[in-house]
């Protein structure tokens, strides 16, 4: 799990290979702990933004939608977890990598290809 911010907004991210197994959108006992954990400061009655991403392994329409479900997935725990947060829901697939998915000779990376697959979550902390 990473914090940042963008402007005035506060970023959790959150890596899917911790939250999911391999194309799965079941979140873990571990992992729901963790999203619980990572809303917890989150100011009451805001509005979050829960956005999913894949790596490039595969179709990018299965990996946008596979993205969206396991942001989905993050969301309902949220929800379950602090109801007084209004949620949005995002899967980008394999859009905005954080880290190539291959190396400058073209071959698989597997370390960048991990970093990609994540849930982000978002929320205004002006």
């Amino acid at each position: 799990m990473t914090n940042k911010k963008d402007g005035d907004d506060a970023v959790i991210t959150l890596a899917s290979d911790i939250l999911f197994d391999f194309n799965s959108t079941k979140i873990s006992d571990d992992a729901e702990e963790a999203i619980a954990k990572t809303v917890e400061k989150v100011p009451d009655s805001t509005k979050v933004t829960v956005s999913g991403y894949t790596d490039s392994v595969g179709d990018n329409a299965a990996n946008k939608k596979l993205s969206k479900k396991r942001a989905q997935a993050v969301a309902d725990v949220i929800k379950d977890k602090r109801s007084d947060l209004d949620l949005s829901v995002k899967g980008f697939g394999e859009a905005d990598p954080v880290a190539k998915n291959t190396t400058k000779k073209g071959d698989d990376n597997p370390q960048g290809r991990a970093k990609n697959r994540r849930v982000e979550v978002s929320y205004d902390d002006s």
